[in-house]
């Protein structure tokens, strides 16, 4: 059964996490990861409440790199890491970690061993049995360093990796070849650098409008002029656009 979200997440399955073909060329996604994270999904499911009015099941939707690549999180193990001590024994051995959390294994005799853990100077956990009981019982405790990587956003459930989008994080909708935007938000045309009579780049400040929402004021194809700067570029069902809200839209050109 796929996962319904109670408040303000569309839930959306993804192709892949990163963009990695450029053309006929693979991108390098470690570098700059946020650059290439993939931005478009497909729905399968809508929020209880908070939703946005037109969207269903099996609509493509765009929305922020800040899904994937924002939500990305990194757990350092290095606190619960069990090392060995030096007791200098036959008998005993020891393993200690960060937390002052302590292993104790203990020969007794006839291939029997013993085996506690001690927290605070409380024994919490023991174990009494043959060599192969006692690895068994050590294997849930961390012996080893590691990073584990993972995303706020992401949702494994049934063998399926689903992704929470929230709501005010989704731009644009395609049903088809058709793409509409949510409403307050359009995608321009991205200009391509020019440069002037002393070969210096610039960029043209007034830009296309390709996709509107169907309450905007706007239409595609009308030119207008916005601050580069609060418009970010996205690479959206292959093609560059800038994403930006119609109340950042400084002037309509004539």
């Amino acid at each position: 059964m796929v996962p319904v979200s109670p408040n303000g997440h569309i839930i959306v399955t993804l192709e892949s996490l990163y963009q990695q073909k450029e053309g006929r060329f693979f991108i390098d996604t470690t570098f700059n990861p946020h650059e290439h994270s993939t931005v478009t999904g497909t729905i399968q499911s809508l929020p209880l409440r908070r939703g946005i009015n037109g969207l269903r099941k099996g609509d493509e939707i765009a929305f922020s790199y800040l899904v994937v690549a924002g939500s990305r999180e990194f757990r350092d193990n290095a606190m619960d890491v069990f090392y060995e001590d030096d007791l200098n024994s036959i008998s005993l051995t020891s393993w200690t970690n960060k937390k002052k959390q302590t292993i104790y294994r203990e020969y007794l005799h006839n291939n029997k061993f013993k085996a506690w853990l001690v927290n605070e100077g409380v024994i919490v956990d023991q174990i009494l049995g043959t060599e192969g009981d006692i690895e068994s019982w050590m294997g849930k405790f961390t012996f080893n360093s590691t990073t584990d990587e993972s995303f706020k956003y992401r949702l494994p459930h049934d063998g399926i990796d689903y992704w929470r989008v929230p709501v005010e994080q989704i731009y644009a909708v395609k049903r088809g070849r058709k793409i509409e935007t949510v409403p307050g938000y359009l995608l321009l045309e991205k200009p391509a650098a020019k440069k002037d009579k002393w070969g210096v780049e610039f960029q043209e400040q007034r830009v296309k409008v390709c996709h509107t929402s169907v309450t905007s004021e706007l239409k595609p194809g009308e030119l207008v002029c916005v601050d580069f700067n609060k418009t970010p570029s996205y690479k959206i069902w292959g093609k560059e656009y800038l994403v930006a809200r119609e109340n950042q839209i400084l002037l309509k050109c004539a």
